[in-house]
């Protein structure tokens, strides 16, 4: 029984893990949307906003991959 709930808890986590890289994508998205704003970047950069979701997603995707393969987290996941 107890093998259950110790998986149960560390799905919860890799869940909560997975959510926080993607509200960290949403959040540089919109901060990637709003220096466009400011700076003018659209104009300047050709295809500026799908480089800027691109690298958004990528930086999600790598903070998720690095927490999940990091050793010293390994231990709570």
């Amino acid at each position: 029984m107890s093998v259950a709930s110790n998986d149960e808890g560390k799905k919860w986590i890799q869940a909560s893990v997975a959510v926080s890289c993607i509200l960290l994508g949403y959040i540089l998205i919109s901060f990637f949307e709003k220096m466009a704003e400011w700076f003018a970047l659209e104009t300047l950069i050709p295809y500026f906003y799908a480089i800027s979701q691109a690298l958004s997603v990528g930086i999600g995707i790598a903070v998720y991959v690095v927490v999940m393969k990091n050793p010293k987290s390994e231990e709570f996941l």
